[in-house]
């Protein structure tokens, strides 16, 4: 749970007005408490609270669909923010919601649950604020997609065109020519040279 210095004006928090100062007051009293995974006990099961981090169905749950809705209220917040220390403060604003409402970011592997470190919470935040901004930023994953669709309808698009077959054939076809007039004029040298 992230603790505020005591020079935080809460109200400027709750309103949602930040000046340069509470914003630098309360990105040093952001401490990243947890260093690394815990394995959670073998009865855990996620509840609707949990961010659930991994691939497949994980955006159904109710924890991730909660944590969409709190990146679209913060979403204005993080556009405004000027500075890396004040989007920070934004995705920690996001994670502390989540864990004062009890919620955790879990990750299972190999059937064992694990609380993720902090900073592993925070670049999931950090990657929905960027997906959801994805025309302004080239490290969303909707821009990639779009990147590796359009590298792949250009593969396509080289492979499939006419034309480039034709100067394939008439590259093959110079080939075979030049092969055969070479064969001819050695066979037309050794000729010769029998007489």
């Amino acid at each position: 749970m992230m603790r505020f210095s005591n020079n935080v004006n809460m109200n400027e928090v709750q309103v949602g007005i930040l000046t340069p100062e509470s914003v630098t007051h309360l990105v040093q009293a952001v401490p990243c408490t947890r260093k690394e995974k815990t394995a959670l006990p073998p009865s855990f099961t996620p509840h609707s609270y949990c961010v659930i981090l991994g691939r497949g169905k994980v955006n159904e749950s109710i924890g991730n669909r909660r944590l969409k809705i709190l990146v679209d209220l913060e979403l204005n917040n993080y556009v405004k923010a000027k500075s890396r220390r004040e989007k920070s403060y934004v995705v920690a604003r996001v994670m502390e919601t989540i864990q004062d409402a009890g919620g955790a970011f879990v990750r299972c592997e190999g059937g064992i649950w694990y609380e993720v470190d902090d900073s592993e919470a925070r670049e999931k935040i950090s990657t929905l604020f960027r997906d959801k901004l994805s025309d302004h930023y080239k490290s969303s994953t909707s821009n990639k997609v779009e990147k590796r669709r359009q590298l792949k309808a250009a593969r396509k698009k080289k492979f499939m065109n006419p034309e480039w077959k034709a100067v394939s054939f008439v590259n093959l076809d110079v080939s075979r020519i030049q092969a055969e007039i070479m064969n001819k004029s050695t066979s037309d040298c050794s000729s010769t040279t029998s007489i």
